[in-house]
């Protein structure tokens, strides 16, 4: 809780150095005061070309009944929000969505032919600008509120707030590249082309609950050209319940053991190598363990042994780097090209900075990286975005059991670690470390707008619980597409 402490402090201090004295100043004339509403509807109808889903296993399925082709689905959305400015300071927003689909997938069980309906809050916040009463413009935004730091991506990528970290997990969402955060955001600009953000958030969609995170977010641009972008977060770090963010569960622990030399109940000296993981793993190796129960045939650690036990924890810190390059300014005319057209950008993120045995024991396998290039389509089309990312995070990206059990550790109630690591099964949860998307659209009229998006990332429907926790397209044999029409006022 120190380091926590002190990191937290240095984030507050080297923001609030920026955020200077108040000052009177003449009220803004050019803002209406009042309501004002506008709202959205969509339809889309998309296509699994192939997918594989079984809800009770983790494991990569090549046929049989798990693999689901050519299924098509539709939905539709509608939206509607209301703005009410307050005053020069301040304004509110509230925005409604309700939809309704066929559930995913579909079973000889009859509710998952019945159409499903859902409405939900989208965002519900207030924001304060200071505008000229501080030396620096400021805002405050407090509520459930949409963030988005990275605007260029389009797809993949938003590591810092749409994935998880312990277990790692990462997610994509159709047009809606970014995150619905429950907290408050103050944003602020030491210059023209700096600006920085933090934010304390609660946590209201995986366990635990209503843990508080603290993030920091800024990029700088250099003109027209380049901008770079970096961020971190305190994950977790300020606990409500101290006691759920590390369970003292036999199913979240693990063991390390230090070599040393030992004698064993009959006078045998042993001499072992260090090792550690999963009790149960390190157990099977008759180094450190002898049979103790000769009818289940199951081992237990030498009672002379040395071995240490420790518990998974959510808690970690998350960084953060971006940077977005824009060529067309540097021809000195971008005429005929599109605003979006010859854009590069990237993102990359280590989503855990602390290593711990067997489901988290490498840095690597925990930074994921996304590029993408928007191609020209001078002005016919509006985006033409090609991206690609990689994370050879070697777990199922499904997070059932960090939720339904509370544990820090990734999978779903069926995945059993024994048969994960066993040479003979082990290739059946591999999955691919390799994603792509391929997105377009475009404006046909004033609100009017098509969007489509062929892909293999991160796809997850709704299912009759809700929705699906493990993501579906696992091997690089498996991909979607959808198209959508979204009609605006």
């Amino acid at each position: 809780m120190n380091k926590t402490a002190t990191i937290s402090a240095v984030v507050c201090v080297l923001f609030c150095s920026t955020v200077k004295y108040l000052h009177a100043v003449e009220p803004d004339s050019t803002i209406v005061i009042g309501f004002k509403s506008s709202g959205y509807v969509y339809w889309e109808n998309f296509r699994l070309w192939k997918s594989d889903y079984s809800g009770t296993s983790d494991k990569v399925s090549k046929s049989g009944g798990d693999i689901s082709e050519g299924d098509w689905f539709n939905s539709v959305l509608g939206g509607f929000v209301l703005e009410n400015t307050m005053s020069e300071h301040l304004t509110t927003r509230v925005a409604l969505e309700a939809s309704f689909n066929r559930p995913f997938p579909e079973t000889n069980n009859e509710v998952s032919r019945v159409t499903r309906f859902n409405t939900y809050v989208h965002e519900a916040k207030a924001l304060y600008s200071f505008r000229d009463q501080l030396k620096f413009p400021t805002q405050v935004e407090v509520g459930y509120f949409l963030y988005d730091y990275n605007p260029d991506q389009q797809n993949l990528g938003e590591y810092l707030f749409r994935s998880k970290i312990y277990p790692l997990n990462l997610f994509t969402n159709f047009e809606l590249p970014q995150d619905r955060l429950l907290g408050i955001r103050v944003g602020t600009s030491w210059m023209p082309n700096f600006h920085q953000d933090l934010l304390l958030t609660s946590e209201y969609k995986y366990a635990p609950k209503s843990d508080y995170t603290l993030s920091y977010v800024a990029s700088y641009s250099m003109g027209k050209v380049l901008t770079l972008g970096a961020g971190a977060s305190c994950e977790h770090c300020l606990a409500v319940k101290p006691s759920l963010e590390s369970p003292k569960n036999e199913n979240n622990m693990y063991v390390t053991v230090p070599a040393q030399n030992f004698k064993d109940s009959a006078g045998v000296t042993h001499k072992v190598n260090a090792a550690d993981g999963l009790p149960g793993l390190v157990k099977n190796d008759t180094n450190y363990s002898y049979q103790s129960n000769p009818v289940t045939l199951s081992r237990d650690f030498y009672p002379q042994l040395q071995v240490d036990t420790g518990y998974y924890t959510f808690q970690g810190i998350a960084l953060m780097g971006r940077f977005s390059f824009d060529p067309k300014a540097l021809f000195g005319s971008s005429r005929g090209f599109g605003r979006q057209d010859l854009k590069l950008y990237g993102e990359t993120a280590i989503l855990g900075l602390k290593d711990y045995p067997f489901y988290y024991s490498s840095l690597k396998q925990r930074i994921p990286w996304m590029l993408g290039f928007n191609l020209p389509a001078f002005n016919y089309i509006d985006v033409v975005s090609l991206e690609v990312e990689y994370c050879s995070n070697p777990f199922p990206n499904d997070w059932q059991r960090s939720l339904r059990e509370g544990l820090p550790i990734p999978g779903g109630l069926g995945f059993i670690p024994g048969t994960y690591v066993d040479p003979a099964t082990h290739s059946d949860y591999v999955y691919s470390p390799w994603k792509w998307s391929v997105y377009l659209r475009k404006q046909v009229a004033h609100g009017l707008y098509i969007s489509t998006q062929i892909a293999h990332d991160h796809l997850r429907l709704p299912n009759v619980d809700g929705f699906t926790y493990e993501e579906l397209l696992k091997d690089r044999s498996q991909w979607w597409g959808i198209l959508r029409v979204t009609a605006s006022y």
